[in-house]
This record gives structure tokens, sequence and C-alpha cells, in this order.
């Protein structure tokens, strides 16, 4: 296993990558996507097979090692962090493919999936298959990914115990892609979207939505496709993208004042006081992701099905995170004023990423009513979030 500087596996890779990472982040915010050579280093260190199932090329890591992971990534680039957490979740959910998909669409070294879970397309029952079309938004990494997939809406649902919504795959061929992605933060990402058009897809090329029952590989990740998991590492990436703007701030305040101000920024009690409430919300939230996380895992390890008690603090914990990861964010870039304008500063480009993060349904105010209601125990319908 790979060791850099005293740390293994996916953690040193980054290391090494990161002079690269840097290196690149003008040029992927000017392109609007990730340069193919570092896309392809990310893919074949094995950042996008995080939670892959090791029989398939993948690390099979904890989600709590994963979230790591993408933290760290994160911290050293936005863009580069949520393509490792967008790898990461998209191959997660492929591993619940047929074997012999699966492996075709995640076994070779350096493969990358990016999709859409939000219904974009139409599936038409066919013989041995699906007839789909439709476009779908938002595709993190499809600028890169060898398949892509999207949730369809079923056109005739009722085969067996297939839900009315569904998930293809398809080689990235088959797909045309719409060049979309026009953004203030994460500018890096490639998020365009893309469309199919009346493209056959094999009944063993799709998933219902959300999976039902366990996948067909061994492990605790797959048992009962429990998709907060994944999902986790969104906050991580989160909390990544805070860290990094608390060191850019550390940075810049030891050189930049405010007119009328007097002095350095670090020397202000008024930004001594703002920087020391950031450093408490990152830290806090962290730690409740973790904990809450950590017991989830440790009952799914020991063989049984996360309570909804369980389910509604873990995704308490991951809106809470992105949530106060922007809100920290947002506190930095007012504290630095007119010094963290431009647009290449590394402060205002976190403060962009982790906005643009934060507009995910993973943060959105929904969330926030469903486990509240929970919380009080008051009458709530079904939620695929929980």
């Amino acid at each position: 296993m790979t060791v850099v500087g005293g740390r293994l596996g996916p953690l040193a890779a980054l290391d090494g990558l990161a002079a690269r990472i840097e290196g690149a982040r003008a040029a992927g915010a000017a392109d609007r996507r990730l340069p193919d050579e570092l896309a392809r280093a990310l893919a074949e260190a094995g950042l996008f097979k995080l939670l892959v199932p090791r029989v398939l090329g993948g690390l099979e890591l904890d989600p709590l090692t994963a979230a790591e992971v993408v933290e760290a990534a994160a911290r050293i680039d936005g863009s580069v962090g949520w393509a490792v957490m967008i790898g990461s979740q998209s191959a997660w959910y492929a591993s619940y493919l047929p074997w012999q998909v699966a492996d075709r669409v995640l076994g070779s070294a350096g493969a990358t999936l990016a999709g859409a879970l939000r219904p974009g397309g139409t599936a038409v029952a066919v013989d041995g298959g699906y007839r789909v079309s439709g476009r779908w938004t938002l595709v993190s990494g499809c600028t890169y990914a060898d398949h892509l997939y999207g949730a369809c809406r079923v056109a005739r649902p009722g085969n067996g115990a297939r839900s009315d919504v569904m998930v293809a795959y398809v080689p990235a061929s088959a797909a045309t892609l719409v060049d979309t992605w026009h953004s203030a933060g994460l500018r890096a990402t490639g998020s365009h979207d893309f469309t199919l058009n009346d493209v056959v897809v094999p009944d063993d090329w799709t998933l219902p939505m959300p999976v039902l029952g366990p996948a067909q590989h061994d492990g605790p990740l797959y048992r009962d496709g429990y998709q907060n998991l994944p999902f986790v590492l969104q906050a991580a990436h989160a909390l990544g993208v805070a860290r990094g703007a608390a060191a850019s701030f550390a940075e810049l305040a030891g050189t930049a004042g405010r007119w009328m101000c007097g002095g350095s920024l670090r020397d202000q009690p008024t930004v001594q006081a703002r920087v020391a409430r950031v450093e408490a919300g990152i830290r806090s939230a962290r730690a409740w992701l973790w904990e809450a996380v950590g017991d989830v895992w440790e009952t799914i390890v020991a063989g049984s099905p996360p309570t909804m008690g369980q389910r509604v603090l873990v995704r308490l914990a991951i809106t809470s995170a992105i949530t106060t990861s922007a809100e920290a964010v947002d506190a930095l870039q007012s504290a630095a004023g007119a010094a963290a304008l431009y647009e290449d500063h590394p402060l205002q480009q976190r403060f962009q990423d982790a906005r643009a993060a934060a507009a995910h349904i993973q943060a959105a105010p929904v969330i926030l009513e469903v486990t509240g209601a929970l919380l009080l125990g008051a009458p709530t319908a079904p939620n695929p979030l929980i």
C-alpha cells in the first residue's frame, strides 16, 4: 500500500496529486470542467472507487473513512472534492447492478460514472429491456465519464417488484452532452446536461429507485441500500470546503486589513471572535456527523438495519454539516471584505463553491421539515431522503 508522509492509500494519493490539483485550478474554472488528465489521474488513483466492492477493484471503505478522503480533497479544491464525492456516490449505486454488468461499468482501473437521480427521462418497456429518452441536468463529471446513468419514469410500471422510477445505465457514447454549465461555484465540475434519444437499455442495465434489497456483493456497505451512507460524503465535501476557507482566511488575515479599521484583520477583536465561532461551528458539525454515522455504521456491521431514529439523526446531521459549513464560509468572506472579492482569490472561490454545494437537495429546507416532524412524532409521508 502506498505510504506518503505517514498517510495511507487514497489520502496518500491526494497528497501526491495536490500540486497538480492546485496547478489546474485556473484552467478548470476557465474550461468549466476538470482537465481530462487530472480526472484520469484521480480515477486511476482509486479516488472514485471509495465505496466500490474490493472484488470490483474498489477500496470498499467504511463511510467515515471515505468521508475523510472527500473532506481532504475538498479542502484542496472544491471542484475536485465534488468530483471525488460524486464519483464515489455514483459507483456505490452501480454496485447494485447484476454482477456481470457491474463488472463492465466499474471493473476497469480508471472507471468513471456520472448521472442524475432526479427523473429526467421516460422508459418504455420493450422486449428484454426499455427504450429510454430524456434529458438530465446538473450531471457533474459527465465530460470524462465512461458510463452515464439517469432516473426515468417507467411508462408502464408494474413489472414485478420494480418501482415506477428506475435508473438506466448506458455507455457515455450513447448520450449527447449539452453545454449548460455556466456557474459561479464548483465551476470545474463540468455539470452539463445530457440527452438520450430512443436508446434501448437492457433490463439488467437498470436498477429500481430506491434500491430494493441487498447488492450481490457481501459487506455492510451494500446490505440494504441505505442511501444516506453515500450522502455522508456530501457533508464531508462541505466541511472540507469550509476548512479550506478557514485556511485561506488565516493566510489573508495576517497581511490584509480593512480601511478605517486599523491594523491587520488578524489583530481585530471582532474578527478574532468571528473566527472562533466559525471554528466551533465547523468542529461541532463534523463531530456530530461522525457520531451519528458511527452509530449507524455499528448497527449495520452488527447485522441490523438502522432504526428510524438513527436515520433521522444521520439525515439531519448531513444537512446540518452542509448548511453550517456554508454559513461559516459566509462569515469569513464577510470578514475579509474587499480583499477577497476577486474571482481568483482562494477565499472567494471557496465562498462560491460552498454556496453552490448548499443549493443541492441534501441541504434543502424540506429536510428540516421532515426530520422535525419525525422528531416530534407528527404524521409525515414517507420520504426517500430518510
